[in-house]
């Protein structure tokens, strides 16, 4: 995990769609729908430490769990992170 820590990431925006937005869906361009949700994914990242820094805080070195993912890990860096802070996790 922390080899690739300070390389960028690929993230998919997720775009919830119910009754209580689908009036101001219809409305805005795919443009506008993109632009608010990337905003709130940057807002949302924005306010948990970088994944080295978690890794430093949270990470096991002697851990002998199997993790199918590396997103499973940090996962659980992320909760434990909530736990301690009251911080909520970012958008996913």
């Amino acid at each position: 995990m922390r080899e690739t820590a300070t390389q960028p990431r690929s993230l998919l925006l997720k775009l919830d769609v119910d009754e209580s937005n689908i009036d101001r869906l219809e409305t805005m361009s795919c443009e506008e729908i993109f632009a608010e949700r990337e905003l709130a994914y940057q807002d949302s990242y924005r306010a948990i430490p970088a994944l080295d820094e978690l890794c430093d805080r949270y990470g096991d070195r002697e851990n002998r769990r199997i993790y199918t993912m590396s997103r499973d890990v940090e996962g659980r860096w992320l909760d434990l992170h909530q736990r301690d802070t009251g911080v909520s996790k970012p958008i996913d």
